[in-house]
């Protein structure tokens, strides 16, 4: 300890022990920087955790929606099935009503058949009664005309 008895030993000394100690404060300083960044990538990660959970509860929300208009979709098809069913059955008997009306072909052939015969009566009535109008008209033949 005799050589710290100098002046010039005791600025060594004070140096030494200023420099360490700024040492350990740098070196603090740059672990408490590091700390704080560590902190704060933690913070980054908590942050993203409580958003992923965020998201996950979203697609929770979103696969109960989905599931709920699948399912309106599903019982509308169903009830516009049924009706479209009911339409179905009610053409049918519309159509088999429409095919008990309309005659077969046979039974139109009978009725031209008829017609023909009945217009053919008319026409040899038609040609009687001309006949008499003749007769009517030669005055000679009418008895009203004397």
């Amino acid at each position: 300890m005799e050589w710290f008895k100098g002046k010039a030993a005791q600025l060594i000394a004070l140096a030494s022990i200023v420099g360490t100690l700024a040492g350990f404060g740098y070196t603090g300083a740059t672990y408490v920087n590091r700390l704080e960044n560590l902190e704060a990538k933690v913070s980054r990660i908590q942050g993203t955790e409580e958003a992923q959970e965020a998201i996950e509860e979203r697609f929770a929300g979103i696969e109960v929606s989905v599931g709920a208009i699948n399912k309106t979709i599903d019982d509308s098809l169903l009830i516009w099935i049924r009706e479209m069913q009911n339409d179905t059955s009610d053409l049918k008997v519309a159509v088999a009503r429409l095919e008990q009306d309309i005659p077969d072909s046979s039974t139109i052939e009978k009725s031209i058949t008829d017609i023909k015969v009945d217009v053919s009566k008319l026409d040899s009535t038609i040609e009687s009664l001309e006949k008499q109008v003749d007769k009517l008209e030669n005055k000679s033949d009418n008895p009203l005309a004397q």
